[in-house]
């Protein structure tokens, strides 16, 4: 099956258009540090007495992005696909994902840390970062034992005080390197991950699932046809129907029309594009076209949506 990495053709953003607290901490632009631990990040509560952090859902961050639970539980959605983390978990994705909800229970804390692709992978000479690359294809959950959990957070306490350390003139040497030291553990996860696997009577349906998402990440800005997904995995269409409805109890269409207007709700809450910037962007024949298509899937026109959108 084809690998569907997509990060590479992401435009880096500022890091300071990442969502965060007003705490949070930023070296040079290419590395944020936040957390409700050592920072005091207020939340509402929803209906289910979870609190919700962040202003905008969905939206697509530009950045890698890594989000360690360490007590309690953080509910998220990238990419249509719903995570739950616990207590010593860790969540993992590059540039591009597209972030649905964040909330928490109340007992929870966590520390997120986001990086500049460019700064700390592609730049980076670091043989643990290229495997990284190499070998990280989707967003990944990771089940810490107490002990990496444990040196996790201190190597992030570390950043911390290299971040706010005065007249340090060697301050982004110091931050790569106890970011590469922290992604050496990450590569040989994964590593030994991939070894596990092929060990593995890995479910072969619900692999072509996962990748079949992960395609629609990269292509819903042009192709929206279930031949094209079909195709893409040498799959006949009508087969390949039946496997991802079998596998996800909904229709390879309704995934990709999921998706289309995940990817459009995020580009109008960005607040600098026009829905004709949006529609061109997924490369619909005009905005009317556009309209039509979004209404039919969100209940609203996009003007309404993003109007809403920007009442908060």
């Amino acid at each position: 099956m084809p690998q569907t990495k997509n990060h590479a053709s992401v435009k880096q953003m500022s890091l300071s258009t990442a969502p965060s607290s007003r705490n949070s901490l930023i070296l040079d632009d290419v590395l944020l540090l936040d957390d409700n631990i050592f920072n005091d990040i207020k939340a509402p509560v929803d209906e289910n007495g979870n609190l919700r952090f962040g202003k905008k859902y969905p939206y697509k961050q530009m950045y890698s992005l890594s989000i360690t639970c360490l007590s309690g539980t953080i509910y998220t959605s990238l990419n249509l696909q719903e995570f739950e983390m616990k207590e010593n978990d860790s969540l993992v994705c590059f540039a591009g994902a597209i972030i649905d909800n964040f909330k928490c229970t109340p007992d929870c804390k966590f520390y997120i840390i986001a990086l500049s692709e460019d700064e700390f992978f592609n730049n980076n000479p670091a043989a643990c970062m290229r495997s990284i690359r190499q070998n990280m294809v989707h967003p990944i959950l990771i089940h810490n034992t107490k002990k990496e959990t444990d040196t996790s957070f201190s190597l992030y306490k570390v950043l911390r005080e290299i971040i706010m350390a005065p007249a340090f003139d060697f301050r982004m040497d110091a931050a790569k390197g106890t970011i590469t030291c922290m992604a050496s553990g990450l590569a040989q996860w994964l590593i030994m991950q991939n070894e596990q696997q092929k060990g593995k009577n890995v479910n072969q349906y619900e692999a072509l699932f996962t990748d079949f998402l992960q395609a629609v990440h990269k292509y819903c800005y042009k192709e929206r046809k279930i031949t094209f997904y079909a195709k893409l995995f040498d799959i006949s269409p009508k087969y390949f129907s039946k496997l991802i409805y079998d596998v996800s109890g909904k229709h390879a269409g309704d995934w990709i029309r999921e998706h289309v207007t995940l990817e459009a709700k995020a580009m109008l809450n960005s607040g600098n594009k026009s829905v004709l910037d949006v529609s061109n962007a997924l490369n619909f024949p005009n905005a009317s076209f556009f309209g039509k298509y979004f209404k039919a899937n969100t209940g609203m026109s996009p003007k309404q949506y993003a109007l809403k959108s920007s009442r908060g």
